[in-house]
C-alpha cells in the first residue's frame, strides 16, 4: 500500500457514527451547533455478501481494510434549541481490488483472466431528538435521556469486473453485482451523564429498516464513549462502535445481499460554535 493512502486513510477512515449532545447547555433556547468528523478503525465480519445469487464469507481486521481502502468519511452534525435536536449522519467506504487469476482446466494452458472488484457503501442518517433529564442539580452526575428517530438513506456497490487478458483471439469482460439504495426508519435512544465540568460519558444505540418495502430486514448500531472537553469551542470524542446490516433483495440468480458486523474504535473532534 502507498504511504500516501495510509496517510489519507489515518486521517479520515473508520465504518459508522458517533458524537453525543453536552447537558450543561439543555436548557437554552439559544441555537447550539456540534460538528465531529471521526475516525473509525473498523474490522468486519462479513457473513453473506450476495451477488447474482452466489454467496461468499470473509473475516476482515483494520489492517485488511486499510489495504483495500481507496477512500472513507465520517462525520455527524447536531443542532439543538432547548431540548429539541435535529441530527445528520453520514458515512461513506469506498474498497477496491484488482488482479488476475489463471483457471485450472487440466492439460490446457487457459487464459489469464482480469478481475476488478469494487465496494462502495454510503448512509446517511436524518432525525430529531428530544431530550428528558433525569436528574437536575449539579453539573456532576447529572444524567440525561435522549430519544430519537428519522430516516435514513442507504447506498451499496458490490461489482466484479471479469475481462480476459489482453492479447487473446478472442475479448471478453461482464459485470457481476451490481447496487441498489433504498429509504428506511430508525429509531434510537441515548442515555449521558456529566461526570465532571469537561467530561461525558454516552451510550447510543438505534435500530432501523425492520422489513419495510425496500428496506433492510435489520439494521442496528451501538456505540459506547466518552467526551472531553479542554477548550470551549473544541472537545475530543472516543469510544467503541458496533454497526450490523442484514440487507437482501432480488431471488435466484438475480439475488443480491450483505449480511454483516462492523466493529472497532473511533475516535473523533467535535467543534461547538
Amino acid at each position: 500500500m502507498k504511504i500516501n493512502k495510509k496517510l489519507v486513510a489515518a486521517l479520515i477512515t473508520i465504518i459508522l457514527s458517533f458524537a453525543f449532545g453536552r447537558a450543561v447547555e439543555a436548557n437554552t433556547d439559544e441555537w447550539r451547533f456540534e460538528l465531529t468528523p471521526y475516525f473509525w478503525a473498523s474490522g468486519a465480519d462479513i457473513d453473506a455478501a450476495t451477488i447474482n445469487g452466489q454467496t461468499s464469507s470473509a473475516e476482515l481486521d483494520f489492517d485488511d481494510i486499510l489495504d483495500l481502502l481507496d477512500f472513507a468519511g465520517f462525520a455527524r452534525f447536531e443542532a439543538w434549541k432547548g431540548k429539541w435536536g435535529f441530527i445528520a449522519d453520514v458515512s461513506y467506504v469506498d474498497l477496491g481490488a484488482d488482479g488476475k487469476l489463471t483457471p485450472q482446466l487440466g492439460p490446457l494452458t487457459p487464459p489469464e483472466i482480469s478481475v476488478d472488484v469494487d465496494f462502495r457503501q454510503t448512509t446517511l442518517d436524518f432525525g430529531a431528538s428530544r431530550r428528558f433529564e433525569i436528574s437536575s442539580g449539579s453539573t456532576e452526575n447529572k444524567w440525561w435521556f435522549d430519544l430519537m428517530g428519522g430516516l435514513r438513506y442507504s447506498y451499496l456497490k458490490q461489482e466484479i469486473d471479469v475481462s480476459k487478458a489482453p492479447g487473446l483471439v478472442s475479448a471478453f469482460g461482464t459485470t457481476l453485482g451490481g447496487d441498489e439504495n433504498w429509504f428506511e426508519p430508525f429509531v434510537g435512544a441515548r442515555i449521558g451523564c456529566q461526570l465532571t465540568d469537561n467530561l461525558i460519558l454516552a451510550v447510543r444505540a438505534d435500530v432501523g429498516g425492520f422489513g419495510i418495502g425496500d428496506a433492510s430486514d435489520l439494521t442496528w448500531n451501538i456505540v459506547l464513549g466518552i467526551e472531553y472537553k479542554p477548550w470551549e469551542k473544541i472537545s475530543i470524542k472516543a469510544g467503541y462502535r458496533i454497526y450490523d446490516i442484514d440487507y437482501e433483495t432480488g431471488s435466484g440468480g438475480d439475488r443480491f445481499g450483505y449480511d454483516a458486523q462492523l466493529k472497532g474504535p473511533a475516535l473523533g473532534v467535535t467543534f461547538h460554535f
